[in-house]
Formats: C-alpha cells, structure tokens, sequence
C-alpha cells in the first residue's frame, strides 16, 4: 500500500482489494476482519520476509542438512505413485480415463527443456526443505496448462493485503536489482510453504531455521577441528627444562621442523626450571564432543528423521531401528509426500482438466509395517483369534484344508521341538501333513464345493471370454450361496464365518492347478493366433521354438501376478480376486448390519462383479475394469505371438501400424495409423512421445500391424 492508500484507510476508504468474494456471492473480508501484525504497508512489491537466505543456503550446504533433506528427498522419489479416480465408481468413465493418461503424460514429462517428474519436481521440494518456499511457474496456452519449470524460491515475494489476503507475486533479480521486479498473477505460480505459521503471514518457517544455530556451531567445530589437526602442535606431554637465548632459536627451528604437524608423544622445552605437562585432552573437551553428537540429533530431529536413517547404526539394534523406520515414515517423509500430491491436485489438475476427476497420490512400501501386521497376525493365530486360513486369506495366500481349527496352546506355534520321543512323529509321517483331528467346516457347503470343480471344457476362444466365463461362474455360486445359508443370519445382523472361508476358498481358486492350466493354455492359444497370421502374411512355415514357450511362461505370470506398463499398475488375477472376496465379504456383512433383504444383497453382489465384468449398474452402463483389461491382453498376446514370428523369420521386414477408423477411434491411434518402422524398432506416438512394439497403444485398442518387405 502506497501513501495514497494510507491516506485513504484514515480517511475510511477501503482498499478495493480487501474484499474477496467467495463461490456462494458472500463478503469474506469487512472492516472487522483481523489484521496481519507483521504487515508493512508500504511493501507494494512483496512483503519483506526478513531473513537471511544466503546465510540459509549456506547453513543448507553442509553435510549434515544434506543428509537430512536427500534422506527425504530419495524416500519421496522412489516411492510408487499413481493417478486414481476421486470417485472409485467412476474409474470407467472414458473422461476419467482420459484424465488419468493425460495427467501422468503431463507428470512424467512437465516441459520440453527434458524436464522429468524428478528433475522438476526435486528442486521444488528442496527449497522447501531448506527454505520453505518452493516455486514452480505454470506456462499456459489459451488457458490450459503446458509447461511446469521450477526456479529458486528465494528470489520470490509475495505482495498481500492488510488482512494477508495474497495479491501478486514478484520475482526480484541481477538482472532488475533498482527497477520493478518481474510481477506474477496467482494462477501464474505455484508457492509452495510446508511449514505455514500465522506469525510469518503469508511465509514458513523451515526447519533448517529451528536449528541453524546448531548448524553454525557443528560448522564451526569442524573447522576448528580441521586446523587443530593440520597444526597438530599441542603433544600429549610437555617437560619444561632451562634455556637460553641462542638455545630458544634452536627450540623454535626444532619446533617448526620436527614437531609441527607431526604425530608426537613428548616434547621437551629447555626454560629455568624443571616441570611435567601433561596435555591430552580434558574433560571439557569430551563434553564438547559429546555436545557435537547432541547437536547432530537435533538437526535431523528438526527434519523428523534418526540417525539410523542416514545409515548410522552405531547405536542402533533391530528392534530400534524398525520401530524408528515407522516414526521417520510418519514424521518426515510422508507429511512431505502428502504436500507434494495436494500441490499437484489444487494447482496443476484444476489448470490441466476444466473438472478434475483425477486425484494423484504417493504408494509408499512401509516394509516394517507389513512385518508389524504380520506380527499381530501371528499372535492373534497363537490365540485363537484367528484361523490358519483367516490369517492366509488376509496375506493373499490360499487356504488348506486343514486351516479351519483355530489354533491350539500345544500347537507346534507355540512350542519347541521336544527332545522327547514320544512328542516327536513318526519318521514316516509328514510335517506339513494337517491335524489328524481338524474337522472342515467347509463341508456345510457340499453342494456348492462341488461346482467350484473347474474341470470341465472351456470352450472360450480367447483370455477376454475365459476370464468372463470365470467370473460368471464365481458370481453364480456365491448368489447360491446366499440364497442357501444367509436367510438365517439376516435377523443376528452379522454372516457365519463359514460363509465368509467359503468366498476366500472359492475366489482362491484361482491358484489351483486347474485354473493356472486353464490360463496359460488361453494364453498359448491367443499368442498362436498372433503366429498364424504371420504365417498365413507371409506364406511361409515359422518354427516356433524356445522362444514361444517362453513368451507364454512370462506372459502367464503377468496375468497371474500382475505387471507394471506406462507408470500404471496392474495386481494381476491374484490380486484382483482378492480384492474381490474382500469386497464382497464387506458388501455382505454391511448388508446383514442394515437388515438387507436377500434380494438387496444379491443385487449388491451383481454390482460389484458387474463392475469388474462390464454391464448396467443402476441404470448406467459400465465397462468393467478388469474385462477391459482383458480384452487390450487378448489383442497384446496376438500381435506379441505375430511379431515373434516375424522376428524368426529371417526376413528383411519393416512393419506398418494399421487402425480401425471410425467414430470411436482414439486420437493416438489416428496419428500411428499408417507409421512404418523397421521390425525392432518401436511405433512412436509425436505427441505423447510414448513407444509401442505392438499395438495396443490404450485400453480397448482395436489397432494392428502389417509386415512389409523391405525391397
């Protein structure tokens, strides 16, 4: 506010900019609003924040904050993360797809200097860590965001109200030192403070600044440190004799020759009289290194983190470190991981899409977690709390038949081999064998069990129709299954447990061998048909060899045990059914809890596998996450299969990407149509700058290729 704005405040004129109209048409700001206490008001161009950044930069240089900030800065960067609907009943909705390839293609690749999700997005959380103030310009066209580039933090302030609403930015430079510095709008810029406190309104306060005394001091101790021991004159014994004059300059050369900066035990000085020094190190000066030591905890403390987590173990066993493993985790950082991912959603989304129906987050693996759960699981088996199989289903192994008893005291958990004989088995009797006594209580569901058999032909002619014939088998015997055992549990308001063991056996069932044989002959079958019509393209016999076979063992475990492709990832059938019992088993007992009729909560069951297989849910028409998976699979195996067998060939080939042109076409599939590469060499997308071997190039692709010789 300048000297006209001043004038006009006394005079009870209010800045026009103070007033901030919300969405509803509501004043957010009125004279009775508080005010910033630190506000100046003749700061038109950025309110002054009042420290020292270079002294910051240079306290944030030393090993000790860099080993704070990197520890945080890697665990945030190698961390899983992924782009996700907001509304999970929504993830077929071809925009929401759309807005999921468009943000991690935006993500991955923020500008066209070469610039990287981490190359970007790593200065920007390093400022923030060391200065908290991180900046990121947004470049756009026509409105729509194109560019993200990140520039120093602390050449940035921000101008703001007497009420601390924010103005503008502005970024002051060399370039600029006495002129007006570069002025920013607020959707220009992405300023981002970790650590927001009212008393530095609207600025941070980082955690370098909580501890730069202390960093000053371990500075300074190190370089004291540094110059003791490049001197190294001060011995461990000094015996003092007499001296005279010409002897003192002999002493001295003696000194500067022989003791100075040499390893020594004894120096003898020639003075009137006769005295024993001894000079090693006092008292003080171990407390003063043990202060050192207090002082190294207290930075990384600020940042959240142990000592453990840079690698130092001196202290450490391995019941401390886990457990500290967990605390850094949550305290340092996942907090940072979560800013960075609500930056990402409120300040780049809203300019990437007009309606965001995307959100981004951080997976992290938190190893000592799971060894935690796995832990309680155990001690809750040795209990009782839980069966063999409870405890199975939960780690998404499958059940045995013997794993229905709760667990005895006198189990094998819980006790040592006895050095008795006649505790021990027989030589001839199996470990693994189940309790002669475990009764299974699956046998309440007889009739059931015996259409689990999978046995019987399956006439699907490709992974698409093996997988839905699947499915609508499960769905058609747990709607049994309902209609059979659940009218009972309706008036308790809770399901049997053996209704739950029965939907973990029957979703499980997709580890036996049946299935697993079923599903890689599937998979050799459609990968075939890729090799046939190479064959038939070419008019020629293509051995197919190893290679075949083991294009089929990779691709089965793919689809068993899931797979990474384009950032995204896929948990593959095994975790897909276990999803599936999960859901199901909590559709139902939310059901019981409400006093759902069988009917409701057969239908609830429908939905949930609808929403897998594809069809109308309550009017609407979905696709089905998992079958749209299956059908791009379906049209990945064959053209996999096809180029192999080009590949084998021998042949001089390039091939040419063909696409199905209609109505539904995708806007990548347009622009490959007609590409043509050499047969090793990958189809490339101009605009997303993607790669492709083989068609599919998206969910549903409908594309294919055609080998040409080369002539």
């Amino acid at each position: 506010m300048g000297i006209t704005e001043f004038i006009n405040g006394l005079l009870g004129k209010k800045p026009e900019e103070d007033n901030k109209t919300m969405f509803n048409g509501a004043v957010t700001l009125t004279d009775k609003s508080p005010l910033v206490p630190n506000w100046f008001f003749v700061s038109e161009l950025g309110q002054p924040r009042g420290v020292n950044y270079v002294e910051i930069r240079k306290y944030a240089k030393s090993c000790w904050v860099q080993m704070a900030t990197n520890t945080i800065l890697k665990q945030i960067f190698t961390a899983n993360r992924e782009i996700i609907p907001i509304d999970e009943d929504m993830s077929d909705d071809p925009e929401v797809r759309r807005q999921i390839e468009v943000g991690g293609e935006f993500l991955d690749k923020p500008n066209n200097n070469g610039g990287s999700f981490r190359t970007v997005f790593w200065p920007f959380m390093k400022d923030v860590l060391e200065i908290d103030q991180g900046v990121m310009f947004k470049s756009k066209v026509d409105g729509k965001l194109t560019e993200l580039y990140t520039y120093d933090g602390s050449s940035f302030l921000i101008s703001i109200t007497p009420h601390g609403i924010l103005k503008k930015y502005y970024q002051y430079s060399f370039r600029f030192p006495v002129s007006k510095p570069l002025e920013f709008e607020l959707d220009e810029i992405i300023f981002g403070v970790f650590n927001k406190v009212t008393e530095f309104t609207p600025y941070g306060f980082s955690s370098l600044q909580s501890v730069q005394q202390e960093v000053e001091l371990m500075i300074q101790a190190t370089r004291w440190n540094k110059e003791f021991f490049q001197n190294n004159a001060r011995p461990d014994l000094m015996i003092t004799v007499p001296m005279k004059e010409d002897q003192m300059k002999r002493f001295q050369s003696y000194w500067e020759q022989s003791v100075r900066g040499k390893p020594h035990k004894t120096l003898f000085h020639n003075v009137e009289g006769t005295d024993i020094k001894f000079m090693s190190m006092t008292n003080k000066d171990m407390e003063w290194l043990e202060g050192q030591k207090w002082y190294f905890h207290l930075i990384f403390g600020a940042y959240g983190l142990s000592p453990q987590e840079a690698g130092f173990y001196e202290e450490s066993n391995k019941s401390t470190s886990e457990s500290q493993e967990r605390v850094s985790a949550r305290n340092a950082s996942r907090p940072y991981m979560d800013f960075l991912a609500e930056r990402i959603n409120m300040d780049i989304f809203p300019d990437l899409f007009e309606v965001p129906l995307v959100k981004f987050r951080f997976v992290p693996k938190d190893d000592s977690k799971d060894a935690e759960e796995h832990k309680q699981h155990l001690e809750k088996l040795r209990e009782g709390v839980y069966t063999i199989n409870e405890v199975r289903a939960m780690e998404g192994l499958e059940p045995v038949e013997w794993g229905d008893e709760p667990v005895k005291q006198s189990s094998p958990l819980d006790q040592n081999d006895e050095e008795d004989g006649d505790d021990k088995k027989d030589d001839g009797e199996d470990d693994d064998s189940p309790p002669q006594d475990s009764k299974k209580k699956l046998s309440s569901f007889p009739d059931l069990i015996k259409e689990m058999d999978f046995t019987e032909k399956d006439d699907a002619e490709n992974y698409a129709d093996f997988l839905e014939s699947k499915f609508s088998k499960w769905e058609k015997i747990i709607l049994k299954a309902v209609e059979l055992y659940l009218p009972d549990a309706i008036n308790k308001g809770y399901v049997r447990k053996e209704f739950s063991e029965f939907i973990v056996v029957l979703m499980n069932s997709i580890n036996s061998v049946v299935f697993t044989k079923g599903l890689k002959g599937i998979i050799a079958s459609d990968i075939q048909k890729g090799y046939n019509i190479a064959e038939i393209e070419l008019d020629m016999n293509i051995e197919s060899g190893r290679e075949f076979t083991d294009l089929i063992n990779m691709e089965f475990d793919k689809q068993l045990n899931g797979y990474t492709i384009n950032g995204k990832v896929w948990s593959g059938l095994k975790g897909v059914s276990t999803k599936l019992q999960h859901k199901i088993i909590h559709q139902v007992n939310e059901d019981l809890r409400n006093r759902k009729s069988i009917n409701q909560i057969k239908d609830n069951i429908k939905d949930i596998f609808t929403r897998e297989k594809g069809g109308e849910i309550k009017g609407e028409v979905t696709e089905g996450r998992t079958m749209r998976i299956a059908r791009t699979e379906t049209n990945r195996l064959k053209e996999s299969g096809k180029l192999m067998a080009l590949q084998k060939s021998g042949l001089d080939l390039t091939k040419e990407w063909v696409t199905k042109i209609d109505k539904k076409t995708s806007d990548v599939c347009k622009r490959l149509d007609g590409q043509i590469v050499k047969l090793n060499a990958p189809f490339r997308d101009p605009v997303s700058k993607k790669e492709f071997m083989t068609p599919p190039a998206h969910p549903n692709c409908r594309s294919s290729f055609k080998p040409k010789l080369v002539e």
